[in-house]
């Protein structure tokens, strides 16, 4: 397992909830009617995933092979496993840049590291904002998604999407039960069987696969009901592609529910 531990207590203990609240596009587009929304999931026990991981880190591919598998085998068995991929960017120094990297992700496994005191580290996994192992441990995630999927989620959450005339951007229309209180509901545009030859770095002359690579991230106060426009960002399979919606309490990051709906 290749760890990387920050050990400053300014750089655990400083982020705040910049890093989980993004202003939504500068750019407008033409006003659509109202979205449709799905049925809300079943209240059956639900796990979002978060894997973060590099393609810099040679520790990294039998992790992002996990998710794969992880995604697979829960389509085959209907559980409702939301699989997340957040590329982080600290491994970019060492000669290849992830394309799939965004600060925002390092940041967001920072604020998790403070939250679960687990340092910062890849490949790791998340599993609904309060539990965590080393990504590529398979018995130790199965053992996890198992506990998870015994406990029904506090939350329903049904989504719409939407394109925008323009072509460039998606608009998202969500409804969901629950308490509004001290939530946060996020939104990941996430494209599936991505193949990337990485030239340079740890990882360099392999060719990598990944699923649900997230392309694009916002965060919403939760509000019950609302609305979100995401950046359709440059090459995005929308054939491949699906917006998964979550909601987290603020403080201590538990995921309380979730929903997917596919482009």
């Amino acid at each position: 397992m290749t760890k990387i531990i920050f050990t400053a207590a300014s750089f655990l203990f400083a982020f705040n909830m910049f890093f989980f609240l993004n202003e939504t596009p500068s750019k407008t587009a033409k006003k659509l009617d109202p979205v449709v929304v799905d049925s809300m999931e079943d209240a059956e026990g639900i796990v979002v995933i978060e894997l973060f991981t590099s393609q810099g880190c040679s520790s990294c591919p039998p992790a992002d092979r996990l998710l794969s598998s992880l995604l697979e085998e829960a389509e085959k068995n209907g559980q409702n496993i939301f699989p997340l991929s957040f590329h982080v960017d600290y491994w970019n120094y060492l000669g290849w840049r992830d394309p799939f990297s965004s600060k925002v992700y390092s940041n967001r496994q920072r604020r998790y590291a403070n939250a679960l005191s687990s340092g910062v580290y890849t490949p790791q996994m998340v599993f609904n904002g309060n539990s965590e192992c080393v990504g590529s441990n398979r018995t130790k995630a199965t053992s996890l998604i198992k506990n998870a999927l015994d406990k029904a989620p506090k939350d329903k959450i049904a989504i719409g999407v939407k394109g925008m005339e323009d072509k460039t951007a998606l608009r998202v229309d969500y409804e969901a039960t629950g308490s509004s209180k001290n939530k946060i509901i996020n939104f990941a545009l996430v494209e599936r069987n991505i193949n990337t030859q990485v030239k340079r770095g740890e990882n360099g002359g392999r060719k990598l696969h990944h699923d649900n690579v997230v392309r694009e991230f916002k965060t919403l106060e939760y509000t019950g009901k609302g609305s979100i426009i995401l950046n359709i960002p440059d090459g995005l399979d929308k054939s491949k592609s699906q917006v998964i919606a979550y909601t987290q309490d603020k403080g201590s990051l538990q995921v309380l529910g979730a929903s997917r709906k596919g482009l």
